[in-house]
């Protein structure tokens, strides 16, 4: 597979298309979610021992990228995006969370109003709506 690039308005022929692997760790931020993103070997899981303290998710993707003067140039959109992981999380739900977390009324309200059954409870101790197509439950 080759790809053609437009560079400073010239049409550069690349031969050989390669494709890296990422890992995003979803943040929880103090103002806005910090997401990082990090260059992986394979789809391998982080062992939860070695999970990194700061993220309460992660996902994999991929994204094809060609190499002109040593410089990776990234083409496209993400590829081949995984599902959701949450190490050492729970599924809730609305009657769990309110017998065990009663003060989260607002919570509580709006898992209602949004028909939401079940509630992922982090390790970083915060609350996200589970679904069950993109979601999946770790030890």
């Amino acid at each position: 597979m080759f790809a053609v690039i437009r560079m400073f308005n010239h049409l550069i022929t690349v031969n050989r298309i390669k494709t890296q692997v990422f890992i995003e760790y979803l943040t929880t931020g103090t103002i806005f979610a910090e997401n990082k993103i990090k260059e992986v070997e394979n789809r391998e899981h982080p062992d939860p021992d070695d999970f990194v303290s700061w993220a309460f998710a992660y996902t994999f993707f991929e994204k094809d990228y060609v190499e002109i003067e040593g410089q990776r140039v990234y083409l496209g959109k993400r590829k081949n995006v995984s599902k959701l992981f949450y190490p050492q999380a729970r599924l809730m739900t609305i009657e769990e969370v309110q017998k065990e977390f009663p003060d989260k009324d607002i919570l509580i309200r709006n898992l209602k109003s949004a028909r939401s059954e079940k509630v992922i409870y982090t390790k970083e101790r915060t609350f996200q709506v589970f679904n069950e197509e993109k979601d999946v439950i770790l030890p």
